[in-house]
């Protein structure tokens, strides 16, 4: 198949990362993929590298991200479409969506995939879904529930391969991690509140908080608001998680809202067990008690137990156990194959 895969987000977070991935796996499989980017996009240097990895499998066609040439985008896209003629256009965003909606020949599918609950994603002739929950919202919102497939993130690779550790020395004192990006929707205000109620019920414990954004300086003013200068440390951008997975010995996704949360199957992989807020994709990876924990989203309280139960050393081992034995199918030989599968259908579908 040609597939044109588009996204105009020019950040480097988890959409970002399924883009690549997205490329990586459909030229793993023989597929020819041209990607559609921003020109300032801080993924389009990784992507040039994978091109010229996979030779003419892949194209990059960066898109100007601003001035007089932005005006004339849609003309540029227009003439993209006829020059590949693509079996199909996977868009990754919403924005991505829209701009291709008045663009695509009719027997195009266009495939939005559900990075979010965007409605602008309603605009695709099939949804990608990551979760179970977020095929349900979308079939609420009356997508037929026959052009929405279930595929989803994959296990980045730097994360296969790594052996299992059923055992492993518990940091002194034990050490709780958050990675994430530093924005209201990931819940760090919530982690902190749940830990200062944590220590003062006994917990002996110190965190480490990777990751960085907009709300820097104001969570780190919580922090010493709450009096966790000596126990808490943010690190700011990580550049090697694997890394910061050996630092830890338990990892908390505190997050109000949750699409996927790859962070969780990186814990899985690492052998670091994960404890996580219900919400979205952390509540379809994670069975409580079983492979990890779950607490009540939004609820610093409930976190507090979650700590207090899951911040043992006899805890741990376990739910880390547990976690290996999912990871096969967030491997990219299967997603991958979903992924196909998924596109495969869409093109049939349309051209009947």
């Amino acid at each position: 198949m040609i597939i044109l895969q588009v996204m105009f987000s020019r950040g480097l977070g988890g959409l970002e990362r399924a883009y690549l991935d997205h490329a990586t796996m459909l030229t793993a499989r023989g597929h020819a993929v041209h990607c559609l980017v921003s020109g300032n996009a801080k993924s389009r240097a990784e992507l040039e590298r994978l091109a010229r990895e996979r030779g003419g499998l892949l194209q990059v066609h960066p898109v100007p991200a601003q001035g007089w040439a932005r005006l004339l985008l849609r003309l540029r896209l227009g003439r993209l479409l006829r020059q590949l003629q693509p079996d199909a256009i996977v868009a990754h965003g919403a924005k991505s969506v829209s701009r291709f909606v008045p663009l695509r020949p009719k027997h195009v599918p266009l495939i939005a995939i559900t990075h979010n609950a965007s409605p602008r994603l309603m605009g695709g002739t099939h949804l990608l879904a990551l979760t179970a929950e977020m095929e349900r919202l979308y079939v609420s919102r009356g997508f037929a529930p026959a052009r929405i497939h279930r595929v989803p993130n994959v296990l980045p690779a730097r994360f296969i391969g790594l052996p299992q550790q059923a055992q492993r020395p518990l940091h002194q004192p034990l050490t709780i991690g958050v990675l994430a990006r530093l924005v209201p929707k990931k819940g760090i205000d919530l982690f902190l509140r749940g830990l200062r109620l944590a220590l003062d019920q006994g917990l002996q414990a110190r965190a480490l908080v990777g990751g960085d954004g907009e709300l820097r300086e104001s969570l780190q003013q919580l922090r010493n608001d709450l009096g966790l200068e000596q126990q808490v440390e943010f690190l700011g951008w990580v550049a090697d998680s694997r890394q910061f997975y050996g630092q830890i010995d338990l990892l908390c996704v505190p997050s109000r809202d949750e699409p996927f949360g790859i962070v969780v199957l990186e814990g899985f992989a690492q052998g670091t067990p994960v404890i996580a807020a219900a919400v979205g994709g952390p509540r379809e990876l994670i069975r409580d008690g079983v492979n990890g924990g779950l607490f009540a989203a939004g609820d610093p309280a409930a976190l507090t137990q979650g700590l207090l139960k899951y911040a043992r050393g006899e805890a741990l081992a376990p739910l880390r156990l547990a976690a290996y034995a999912d990871l096969p199918r967030y491997l990219p030989e299967t997603v991958g194959a979903q992924l196909e599968d998924s596109i495969t259908a869409a093109c049939i579908d349309l051209r009947g």
